[in-house]
This record gives structure tokens, sequence and C-alpha cells, in this order.
């Protein structure tokens, strides 16, 4: 019942506080997840396992009191019975709940806070851990935290740390007794967990950070008209970074260069709203090529050798070429990027896909 009851306040809360306000492109994730992903998962899942009995295994050498008294304490709770209830709570309930508040709410509410991911994951992974309430369960659980939010990171969508966690925890509920009928001798089972979970979990890490790696892409103005439409659009081919006005104010370059300096985007989108376009003929100098003086510098001296677009007003600058003109709307730069932007319609053509080199485009 407290389980249920969890599940639902998390449920709603996650919600209303995150999934909500980006619907659109929550779904998407989820669309896109395939089943080749979940079956990366999967691996991952048995591999940590195994590589957590391996853990347990040294632990029981060094502390066998403590060991016993984790088993009693999982057999006082039941979890260590094989019953349909013990299915349900454990391998489906427990992890959704869990889920939804630690690597859902948690992670949500530090990342608030401008900390970087590793920060965060670590401080969800020890409160995750400590909500075991006893040092055994605790330890692996803040490794198995750890792992849950890089998936969540990697992915991009709670869903794939939803099904690590119910494949861990279904691995225990099902294979456990598998085990005990089998009678494998502790020293084939113990190497066996070793080579298993070594191989497994670096092969399944590796497998995930090829599958979602992506071209990095900062889009400015992301709150706004045009902004809003790029990252709807681009959100599952693209890692898209969206700082809020405290992460990167465009107003202090050197905020600027420090944001770009530990994100390293590819691509800069630059849609943020212009306080006035200057008005040219001829040649426009590189200081001047945005339209507020303030953050096109920030921008530009942030990555050299990049084709930049600006849409301000009517005017566009396109380096290489050196030249400013007039006209409606927005243009292609070298093939990267095309906005109908005097017509409302914000997404025409098509952006860089991977291994590009990096580019700033001003929007």
């Amino acid at each position: 019942v407290i389980d249920l009851m969890c599940l639902l306040i998390s449920g709603l809360w996650y919600y209303l506080l995150a999934f909500h306000k980006n619907r659109q492109v929550e779904m998407r994730r989820i669309k896109s997840f395939s089943w080749k992903s979940a079956a990366k998962i999967l691996a991952l899942a048995v591999g940590l396992q195994c590589a957590i009995q391996v853990v347990l295994n040294f632990w029981n050498l060094l502390d066998p009191a403590q060991m016993e008294e984790y088993a009693e304490l999982m057999e006082e709770a039941g979890i260590s019975e094989f019953t349909l209830l013990t299915v349900i709570v454990v391998a489906i309930i427990g992890p959704i709940a869990e889920e939804l508040f630690f690597r859902g709410l948690t992670m949500e509410y530090l990342k608030r806070t401008g900390a970087g991911f590793w920060i965060v994951n670590a401080i969800q992974a020890l409160m995750f851990g400590i909500a075991h309430l006893n040092l055994v369960q605790g330890t692996y659980a803040f490794l198995l935290g750890m792992a849950l939010g890089y998936v969540c990171m990697r992915y991009e969508t709670l869903l794939a740390p939803v099904i690590l966690h119910i494949c861990f925890n279904a691995y225990s509920v099902f294979m456990d007794p598998l085990f005990e009928i089998l009678e494998i001798p502790d020293l084939f089972f113990h190497l066996g967990c070793a080579v298993v979970g070594a191989v497994l979990t670096w092969l399944a890490f590796r497998w995930i950070w090829k599958e979602t790696e992506k071209v990095r892409m900062l889009v400015t103005g992301a709150s706004g008209f045009l902004g809003s439409r790029i990252v709807r659009e681009y959100a599952d081919r693209y890692r898209i970074l969206t700082p809020s006005h405290e992460k990167l104010d465009l107003s202090d370059e050197g905020r600027v260069q420090c944001y770009l300096k530990k994100n390293r985007p590819q691509i800069v989108l630059h849609c943020a709203r212009y306080g006035m376009v200057p008005a040219v003929s001829g040649p426009v100098p590189e200081h001047q090529c945005t339209g507020n003086g303030a953050s096109g510098p920030g921008l530009r001296r942030g990555r050299k050798q990049t084709d930049f677009l600006q849409f301000g007003s009517d005017l566009f600058w396109q380096r290489g070429t050196g030249t400013s003109r007039r006209g409606g709307g927005g243009t292609a730069c070298r093939g990267i990027w095309t906005a109908e932007t005097g017509s409302g319609r914000a997404l025409s053509g098509s952006l860089p896909g991977d291994r590009v080199s990096p580019s700033v485009l001003d929007v």
C-alpha cells in the first residue's frame, strides 16, 4: 500500500513538474526508445547484478556478521520469498516509484541549482542509498543509482532508468531461487560473476554511449518563438543545451566563455532576442555581426572558425563573405540551416549530422 501511494504521489508530482511542460518532446523521446535500446539496458542490468554480487562476496569475507544481519533483514521484509506479491512490488511498483522520485523529481530539482551532471548524479545516488536504511543495501543502491542516473542522462527520458531498475530487481526475484536449485559450486559462481560482471557491464556502457552519442547543440533564447520550435523539432536527434539566463548571461563574456568551455557545444543556435539591429551597408566588422554587441562577441570568441547566420530584423551576415545583405526572412548558411522567419515558419531545411565541424548560428 505504501509503495502504491508513493507511486501515485511521485507520478503526479513529476508530471506536473517536468513532463507536462515538455510533453511533446518527452513523448518523442519515449517513441524513439527502441527494442535495441532495451536490450542494451537488459545487458547492463545483468552485468551490474553480477558486479555487485562480487562486491557482496568480498564484503562477506571481511564482515560476515553484517552480511548475516542483512540477509535476516531481507527475510523479515519478505523480499527473499518468491511470491506473486513480491514480483509485483519488488519488480514493478517499487522501481517505477523510486525512479519517479529519485531520477525524476530529485534530479530535476538538483539540475535547477546549476550543478554539473556528475555532482547531481552523485547526490541523488547518495540519497537513493540512504533511503534503503541499511549499510549493505545502501552501498550497492548507491552504485546502482549512479548507473541509473547516467542512463537517464544519456537517453534523456525516464523510461530508460525505469527499465534498467525493473530488469535489475527482476533478476534478483527470478534468478536467486534458480541459483539455489542449480546448486552451483561457490568457486565457479564467484568467478562467473566476476567475469560476466566486468565484461558485460563494460560492453553495455559502451553500447549505450555509442547509441546515445549526439552532436551537442546550444540554443539560446530557447523559450522564445523560434528557439522553442527548434528544441521541439530536434530534441530527439541532438543533445540540446538550453541554459537559463542565470546559467548563461550573454551580456557577461566571461560566463559565456566558461559555459562554452565546460559544455563544448558543437552547434550554437543563437535565438536570443536582440535589443537592436545595426543598419549597415557593405562589409560587416566581426564585432558587429550580432544584434546587441554584448552577446555576440562572447559567443564568437568562444568558438573559432565557425559559420554564423543571424536573423535580426531583415539583416543577416555570413562569415567567409564578409558582406551583409537585406532581404525577407532567412537564408542558408553554407547549406547548414534555413529558417523562414518572415512567414513565421521556423523550421525548414536540415542541421548537421554526426562529426560536424563546430558551428555557431545566430538566429
